[in-house]
């Protein structure tokens, strides 16, 4: 078989912010090991927990709210734990966080919040005869009417669809 000449390199490329030539980027100083790699899902872990209505995310953030739940962290090794995340959840104001856990030890847990979302807050005018409560026990939003307490809708999974009814139902009012 005859022999072939060699393929030509191909045209170098110039640096952009995207790319970078090897010959271009700085050396490394070490690789990273391969037992620092690996599956988030196996290294650590995110738990959940939900609010209460007369708890605050402030209240979660002091390193005693969890030490009932250290045990449960830290698991059979005292190790593990730092690194996990928290989700908080607030089912009556639609508050969600995403806490880092920073240290772990006998009775408790130190957090750091790296995540919050809240949803705007909804203020009704003061003529209306309508205000929203939350219901702890079916753990939803009704809308009541200012004058007697009485439920006029409920079933509301958030205060703005039940602010949304009372917007809805003082036009049809006024029609």
């Amino acid at each position: 078989m005859p022999k072939t000449a060699p393929a030509a390199p191909p045209p170098a490329r110039e640096a952009t912010p995207t790319f970078m030539p090897v010959a271009a980027a700085a050396p490394l100083k070490q690789k990273l090991l391969e037992k620092n790699f690996g599956v988030a899902s196996f290294k650590f872990n995110r738990w959940s927990a939900v609010l209460e209505e007369d708890q605050a995310l402030e209240d979660a953030l002091e390193p005693a709210f969890w030490a009932s739940h250290v045990g449960k962290i830290l698991g059979h090794d005292t190790m593990q734990g730092r690194g996990d995340i928290i989700e908080i959840r607030k089912l009556d104001s639609g508050l969600y966080a995403e806490l880092l856990v920073v240290e772990a030890g006998a009775g408790f847990i130190r957090v750091e919040v790296v995540h919050r979302h809240e949803p705007k807050p909804i203020e009704l005018p003061a003529n209306v005869p309508f205000t929203t409560r939350w219901n702890a026990g079916k753990r939803l939003h009704e809308v009541i009417r200012k004058a007697d307490g009485a439920v006029m809708a409920g079933n509301f999974q958030t205060r703005g669809s039940a602010a949304r009814w009372i917007a809805e139902h003082m036009k049809a009012l006024a029609a």
